[in-house]
């Protein structure tokens, strides 16, 4: 019986020392994280957190994130290769996320820092961002594809001169797009590009502007002459 009691006075202190362990190590966890995560936002994130490809322009395409961290900072280079394109729905998705761990990331990403090189922002890249508020567009963009930045929190962007095309449903949902500056390369802005951007009230009408549809601005917050600007500007207004 004195053993039993014994042993029964020893197990709180057994248990706290391995409570205060576990937090140790928790806590360890937490601050690398913090750290690496500081530490790859400022000079690139490493090949392995993504998926990539080369491409046919010799480049390399990302196709997936990998990583845990919510600000994202893409590498110039992978394998010697410059980083031309992002891929479809490489850091967002269109309608189902593959996993919880993607949907989780994807969800509540907040920056994402571009290399430079990039050229392409392909089809849902990071659409369903919902939360992404930040992100650098670079001089070298030239194509911005399907959903490309739907239903994301981004409020102001730029679009580097040298792109003719805004593709549909590219900042479609964006609810919190104030201003947007588009460059007088624009050549055409396609269906939905700006559907239910309800809070957009800047945006220049492009010199070369050639076609538009109807539809691109529906239930923005520009105003009847704004989006006429646009229609009297294009050669042809194209009904959706």
């Amino acid at each position: 019986m004195i053993q039993n009691a014994d042993a029964a006075a020893e197990t709180p202190p057994r248990k706290k020392k391995i409570r205060h362990i576990v937090a140790a190590v928790l806590l360890g966890i937490i601050v690398i994280y913090i750290v690496s995560g500081a530490i790859f936002w400022k000079i690139g994130m490493p090949a392995f957190m993504f998926k990539y490809e080369k491409n046919d322009k010799g480049g390399i395409t990302i196709t997936d994130y990998l990583g845990p961290y919510l600000q994202v900072h893409i590498p110039d280079k992978i394998e010697g290769l410059e980083v031309t394109e992002i891929g479809h729905g490489s850091i967002g998705y269109e309608l189902l996320p593959r996993s919880d761990f993607d949907e989780y990331i994807c969800q509540n990403i907040l920056e994402v820092r571009l290399p430079d090189t990039v050229e392409k922002i392909g089809y849902y890249a990071f659409g369903n961002c919902k939360k992404l508020t930040n992100i650098n567009i670079p001089s070298s963009l030239r194509e911005l594809e399907t959903g490309a930045f739907a239903i994301t929190r981004i409020k102001e962007i730029e679009l580097p001169e040298g792109m003719t095309q805004i593709g549909d449903s590219a900042f479609l949902f964006s609810g919190n797009l104030k201003k947007i500056t588009l460059p007088d390369s624009i050549e055409e802005i396609d269906t939905w590009a700006f559907h239910y951007c309800v809070s957009l009230k800047e945006i220049n009408v492009p010199d070369g502007l050639k076609k538009i549809h109807s539809d691109a601005f529906v239930k923005s917050g520009l105003s009847d002459e704004q989006i006429q600007a646009f229609f009297d500007k294009a050669e042809e207004v194209i009904e959706d």
